[in-house]
Formats: C-alpha cells, structure tokens, sequence
C-alpha cells in the first residue's frame, strides 16, 4: 500500500511558502516514476477554460492538470514545490510503472488547498475580524 504525506499539513497557504509531498510502499526495487498530478501553477489555463465555457459554452477540459516529477531518496519519493501564485488547487501523488502497468494511487482524495495572497498573512480582513 502507498502513502502520500503533505508538510505542512494544513490547507491554507499564502504565496511564498512551499509545500512537500513524499510518496512511501512503491517499493524499494520497482522500476517506474513517482510525479505529483496537479492543476498548482496552471491557474491562467484554467481561467480562460472557465472564461471560454461562461462566454461560448465551451466544454472545461481541465487541461490545468500537469504531472511534475518527483525525485527518489531512500526508497522515498520527494517534491517540494514553491507556492507562487494565488488559487484553489488541488494535488494528488501517484507512482507509474515503467513496464506501462497499472498507475498506483495513495488511498483517499485530491489533496485541495487555497493559496492566498502573501499580503494577507499577517492582516485581519473583515471576515476574519468579527466573529
């Protein structure tokens, strides 16, 4: 069975901050790669998608989603990626084997989390401010 994990576990982030997902069981001798599938950093792509659906009724083909490559240390798959714009995202990690077998997912969903502004970090908005 694999596992992804996630520091900081949390699901609120501001821009500038970084964000580590490991991936664990792929198994120490299994030829393949391990790649965060994730929609982080592809916020532009899905804006217009959701501009060209509202305004022509085209359909939103989620082409936001990429996969970047993880690296191998100790028979642990690690990625740190930087948080540089604002959005809701979302990232899940998966292993492919090199023989084109069966991709293999960690149990349980998406990981979504919201990046907001790096301005906002230490400033109360008024949502916040009254309870």
């Amino acid at each position: 069975m694999i596992r992804q994990t996630m520091t900081p576990e949390r699901t609120i982030f501001f821009a500038g901050e970084t964000i580590a997902f490991t991936l664990e069981g792929t198994g120490a001798s299994s030829a393949g790669r391990a790649v965060v599938r994730t929609n982080l950093g592809r916020a532009a792509v899905r804006r217009e998608e959701v501009i060209a659906h509202t305004e022509t009724g085209a359909p939103v083909s989620e082409t936001d989603w990429h996969d970047i490559p993880m690296e191998k240390r100790d028979g642990i798959w690690e990625i740190r990626l930087p948080l540089t714009e604002v959005g809701v995202f979302e990232a899940k990690c998966c292993f492919i084997p090199e023989n084109g077998g069966r991709i293999l997912w960690p149990a349980g969903e998406n990981f979504r989390f919201k990046v907001e502004p790096a301005g906002t970090a230490c400033a109360n908005s008024i949502y916040s401010a009254f309870v």
